[in-house]
Parts: C-alpha cells; structure tokens; sequence
C-alpha cells in the first residue's frame, strides 16, 4: 500500500514496517503482457473488475470465472467483451448482501489459449 503525503510517499510492508521515499525515488512500472497466455487473461479479467475473490471452475474448453467485486458499469463490461472476443459466452452481475456482487463471466479457452497443467 502506498500513502501520498506532500511530496513523499509512504510504502507499507508486512510485519507494519514502512519506509518514506521521495517521489523521484519511486519509478513506475506496468508489465507489458501480450495477454496471450491463459493465466495472462485471467490477470487481465480480475484485475479490469478489481475481483476481491476469484473462482475459477474449467470444464473441457470452458471456463466459469466467479469474482466477488464492489462495483461495475457498462464501459467494463464491453471491454471484457471485447477482450474476449469470439471466446465470449456469457457474463452475469447477481447481487450479495449489501456492499457486493458477483460477476461470473463463461468463456471458451480458444486455440490460442494454454491451460497450465
């Protein structure tokens, strides 16, 4: 977790340790995926839908994504439609409990997609 205070940041670790660093100390860094990769494409899904929890169930070349989320719109869910493409099948929003719901999304492996043994 990074806290922003003036012009110096405060990163967390485990254990409550932390250290307070400059702003041109720190460097920003995105990992560049081609998202071709089974797990690549989860990371993508779960972090495009900000997943609490995830849920993955596979059978044969289809796959059930549950994630617990807080939130979603429509911008979201076209984009994981996109993203998905033709291996798109489904994608259902069902409410839990008062602060949450549920976002399960059915898609199909593809013949470009490895699942990891």
């Amino acid at each position: 977790m990074i806290e922003i205070k003036r012009n110096n940041f405060k990163i967390l670790y485990t254990g409550d340790k932390r250290c307070w660093l400059p702003r041109e100390a720190l460097v920003r860094m995105r990992p560049e995926f081609d998202y071709r990769t089974f797990l690549e494409k989860l990371y993508y899904i779960i972090k495009k839908v900000r997943a609490l929890e995830c849920e993955l169930v596979s059978e044969g070349d289809t796959h059930r994504l549950t994630l617990r989320i807080d939130r979603i719109d429509l911008e979201t869910i076209d984009d994981l439609r996109k993203f998905l493409g033709e291996r798109f099948i489904s994608l259902a929003v069902v409410p839990e409990g008062m602060a949450f719901m549920q976002v399960e999304i059915r898609f199909n492996s593809g013949t470009d997609v490895q699942i990891p043994n």
